[in-house]
């Protein structure tokens, strides 16, 4: 159950993402879709250890059963859903999408983590 991957995008990737479509051409972007992901697909316990390196402190991920989920996120259906799609492996697909639309790489969890230290501290 906890062997599940996770492609993790940074939300300044989807922000430059964001800031690309809508001040290039409308042509450059019309009609496309983008997948904006992470640029791998990462274990609960690689988040921990990015985090744990970056803060100089141990960090550990405890993975939830249904029932505890569903009661620690608000009682919510719709996070126990993306919850159980994660664990069926529809969040570990990887693409180039952002560094596409960009130019750039997409920001790894080692750099998050570097860059949010303090919020751990």
């Amino acid at each position: 159950e906890d062997s599940y991957r996770i492609a993790m995008v940074d939300a300044r990737d989807i922000a430059d993402v964001a800031a690309c479509v809508l001040t290039q051409a409308v042509d450059a972007h019309a009609h496309n879709t983008y997948n904006l992901c992470g640029p791998r697909g990462l274990l609960w316990a690689d988040v921990a250890a990015a985090i744990s390196t970056a803060c100089g402190r141990n960090i550990s991920a405890t993975m939830l059963g249904d029932a505890d989920f569903y009661r620690r996120f608000g009682n919510s259906h719709v996070y126990l859903k993306q919850m159980q799609a994660y664990r069926a492996g529809c969040g570990e697909d990887v693409d180039n999408d952002i560094e596409v639309v960009t130019g750039s790489a997409p920001r790894s969890i080692e750099q998050f983590s570097l860059d949010h230290a303090r919020a751990w501290h």
